[in-house]
Protein backbone atom coordinates (compact mmCIF):
# COMPACT_ATOMS: atom_id res chain seq x y z
CA UNK A 1 0.00 0.00 0.00
CA UNK A 2 1.92 3.30 -1.05
CA UNK A 3 1.08 6.32 0.29
CA UNK A 4 -0.53 4.19 2.90
CA UNK A 5 -0.60 1.41 5.42
CA UNK A 6 -1.80 -1.81 5.00
CA UNK A 7 -3.98 -4.12 7.77
CA UNK A 8 -3.38 -7.88 7.32
CA UNK A 9 -6.10 -10.13 7.90
CA UNK A 10 -6.96 -13.81 8.08
CA UNK A 11 -6.74 -14.40 4.00
CA UNK A 12 -7.14 -10.81 2.95
CA UNK A 13 -5.83 -7.00 3.85
CA UNK A 14 -6.86 -3.84 3.67
CA UNK A 15 -5.03 -0.21 3.10
CA UNK A 16 -5.39 2.66 5.23
CA UNK A 17 -4.52 5.69 2.92
CA UNK A 18 -2.81 8.52 3.90
CA UNK A 19 -4.62 12.44 3.77
CA UNK A 20 -4.86 13.63 0.55
CA UNK A 21 -5.36 9.28 -1.06
CA UNK A 22 -8.17 7.35 -1.16
CA UNK A 23 -8.15 3.25 -1.94
CA UNK A 24 -10.00 1.96 -4.78
CA UNK A 25 -9.20 -1.64 -4.29
CA UNK A 26 -5.94 -2.27 -5.26
CA UNK A 27 -3.84 0.78 -4.03
CA UNK A 28 -3.94 4.08 -2.36
CA UNK A 29 -4.29 6.72 -5.50
CA UNK A 30 -3.95 10.36 -5.47
CA UNK A 31 -7.53 12.52 -4.79
CA UNK A 32 -7.13 15.48 -7.22
CA UNK A 33 -9.22 18.17 -4.48
CA UNK A 34 -9.74 20.69 -6.92
CA UNK A 35 -12.09 18.25 -8.71
CA UNK A 36 -13.38 16.35 -6.07
CA UNK A 37 -14.46 19.55 -4.26
CA UNK A 38 -15.48 22.06 -6.79
CA UNK A 39 -14.75 25.66 -5.59
CA UNK A 40 -12.59 24.39 -2.84
CA UNK A 41 -10.64 27.44 -3.25
CA UNK A 42 -13.06 30.40 -2.65
CA UNK A 43 -13.01 31.91 -5.86
CA UNK A 44 -9.10 31.13 -5.99
CA UNK A 45 -7.08 28.52 -8.63
CA UNK A 46 -6.66 25.39 -7.01
CA UNK A 47 -3.53 23.44 -8.28
CA UNK A 48 -3.53 19.32 -7.03
CA UNK A 49 -0.23 18.36 -5.76
CA UNK A 50 0.17 14.91 -4.55
CA UNK A 51 -1.56 14.52 -1.65
CA UNK A 52 -2.66 17.88 -1.20
CA UNK A 53 -4.13 21.31 -3.19
CA UNK A 54 -2.65 24.70 -3.37
CA UNK A 55 -4.93 27.54 -3.66
CA UNK A 56 -3.64 30.62 -5.87
CA UNK A 57 -5.71 33.22 -4.42
CA UNK A 58 -6.62 35.45 -7.30
CA UNK A 59 -9.90 37.78 -6.14
CA UNK A 60 -8.50 41.21 -4.78
CA UNK A 61 -8.00 41.59 -0.70
CA UNK A 62 -8.32 37.62 -0.14
CA UNK A 63 -5.18 35.28 0.83
CA UNK A 64 -4.42 31.68 1.21
CA UNK A 65 -4.93 30.45 4.64
CA UNK A 66 -6.84 26.88 6.03
CA UNK A 67 -6.07 25.32 3.21
CA UNK A 68 -8.43 28.22 1.20
CA UNK A 69 -8.94 31.84 0.07
CA UNK A 70 -10.18 34.02 2.72
CA UNK A 71 -10.23 37.93 2.85
CA UNK A 72 -6.90 39.22 4.29
CA UNK A 73 -8.57 40.34 7.67
CA UNK A 74 -9.78 36.91 8.70
CA UNK A 75 -6.27 35.60 7.34
CA UNK A 76 -4.89 38.08 9.68
CA UNK A 77 -6.71 36.62 12.43
CA UNK A 78 -6.21 33.20 12.49
CA UNK A 79 -2.48 33.97 12.35
CA UNK A 80 -2.97 35.76 15.66
CA UNK A 81 -4.56 33.34 17.04
CA UNK A 82 -2.40 30.47 15.97
CA UNK A 83 0.48 32.86 17.38
CA UNK A 84 -1.00 33.00 20.52
CA UNK A 85 -1.92 29.09 20.47
CA UNK A 86 1.59 28.35 19.84
CA UNK A 87 2.96 30.39 23.11
CA UNK A 88 0.62 29.20 25.23
CA UNK A 89 1.48 25.45 24.01
CA UNK A 90 5.40 26.34 24.51
CA UNK A 91 4.76 27.34 28.00
CA UNK A 92 2.97 24.44 28.99
CA UNK A 93 5.45 22.43 27.28
CA UNK A 94 7.98 24.23 29.37
CA UNK A 95 6.45 23.68 32.85
CA UNK A 96 6.10 20.23 32.42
Amino acid sequence: CQQGFCVNYVGTYDCICDDGFEYDGNTCLDIDECVEDFGICRGGQCFNLVGTYWCNCTMEGTAPCLQTCLPQEQCDVYERMQEQLNDVTQVFNNDL
